[in-house]
């Protein structure tokens, strides 16, 4: 099997467990009367250990390859759903938000590294479009089916269906193991005195790391905004769980559309279009007070957001050094890992303070300046293919 399908397969299943455990964690939270702010804290508990070590998980996954990190990432997210299934109480949910949130990185960028070392420069957008397929039909399915399973099996059995899919995972992982790259040869091997601040600095890449902080705000927000939102607008924890598969349906159905798109539009210029258009579903969440308005919502958030995740991933791996790829993923993550660490915490307090719409508003601010920042490194790398001595 090609291995970017095989890639988008895997984390479809292991993801579909992560990002449905998610869900459960949130809805069980407000069951069980925990406030907004209490919220926040386990959506930022999800990113807590991930921000501390992604770097070093890359620069080990540069130097071991992908299958043990796979096995890692899937036999964390199964034991987190089992532990929430065994005992539903707010302090078990912080613990199975650290697993998930732990596991997520053995997974993402193991078999996101993999999918570039199999691509070459012509294929490789075509191929992270392709896994990314696998990204959002995982964030789709996920919560639609757990928001299905509270409503009719409760919140224990509904924890019990999930870790099936890590099982499920595994069994697919092991049976293809060896199509995966195992330890990277020694010459290839990064220098061990080169230092991570080092890629930090590099100017290409610093571009793609503030980038990967504005998208990655964009799920946070929302994952945050349409839970609490919708349950203080009276929905069913299955309308919820629609409403946020929505926003991944519409994530997967751009996808598959977006080789089109990559042959018109430079890479760039879609990641300003992903962060303008979160900037408008952001600005009129607090005016969708029912159902319908708010999935369609969910739907232009979605939309946009499709964009951005493939692209930044190609344009990252293109400007990775040669032996570093994984090292630039950990990176990408950590980054990713804080923001999702620190604006779940900011938006629980700014909800007490300021409510659904100072949140959604300020985001929308936030998203805005952030395509302003992306379309002006389209305008900059246009010129620069046009003319190559031209500074970039």
């Amino acid at each position: 099997m090609n291995l970017a399908l095989l890639s988008s397969a895997l984390i479809f299943i292991g993801m579909s467990a992560a990002n449905g455990g998610r869900v459960a964690v949130t809805l069980l939270a407000l069951h069980l009367h925990a406030s907004p702010f209490i919220v926040g804290t386990l959506l930022a508990t999800y990113s807590a250990l991930p921000a501390l070590v992604a770097i070093p998980a890359g620069r080990v996954i540069d130097r071991i390859g992908v299958q043990i990190p796979v096995i890692i990432g899937l036999l964390m997210f199964g034991g987190a759903l089992l532990l929430g299934a065994a005992w539903p109480t707010l302090p078990m949910l912080y613990v199975v938000a650290l697993l998930i949130g732990t596991g997520s990185i053995g997974i993402s960028i193991a078999l996101s590294n993999a999918v570039g070392m199999f691509s070459t420069p012509s294929d490789r957008t075509r191929n992270f479009s392709i896994y990314t397929i696998g990204v959002s039909a995982s964030n789709a399915a996920g919560p639609v089916i757990i928001g299905f399973a509270i409503d009719h099996l409760g919140f224990q059995n509904g924890f019990l269906l999930l870790s099936v899919f890590a099982v499920i995972g595994l069994a697919v992982f092991w049976v293809n193991r060896h199509t995966f790259p195992g330890p990277r040869p020694k010459a290839a091997a990064p220098a061990q005195k080169q230092h991570s601040l080092e890629l930090l600095l590099d100017k290409n890449l610093r571009h793609v790391f503030l980038a990967s902080t504005t998208v990655a705000m964009i799920w946070d927000v929302f994952g945050f905004v349409a839970p609490v939102w919708g349950t203080q607008l009276g929905l069913s924890a299955s309308s919820i769980g629609m409403i946020l598969g929505a926003f991944s349906a519409a994530t997967f159905t751009i996808r598959l559309i977006l080789p089109l798109l990559t042959a018109r539009f430079s890479e760039w210029a879609l990641i300003a279009s992903t962060i303008f258009c979160s900037g408008v579903g952001f600005a009129v969440i607090p005016f969708a007070t029912s159902f319908t308005p708010l999935l369609l919502t969910s739907i232009i958030l979605g939309g946009g957001f499709g964009f951005g995740y493939p692209m930044l991933l190609s344009v990252a791996y293109a400007a990775s050094p040669k032996g570093r790829e994984a090292e630039v993923a950990g990176i990408r993550y950590a980054v990713g890992a804080a923001v999702h660490f620190s604006v779940p915490l900011a938006l629980g307090a700014m909800t007490t303070a300021l409510g659904i719409a100072g949140v959604s508003w300020a985001s929308s601010a936030v998203m805005f300046g952030g395509s302003w920042n992306a379309r002006r490194q389209a305008r900059l790398h246009a010129r620069h293919k046009a003319s190559p001595t031209a500074e970039n």
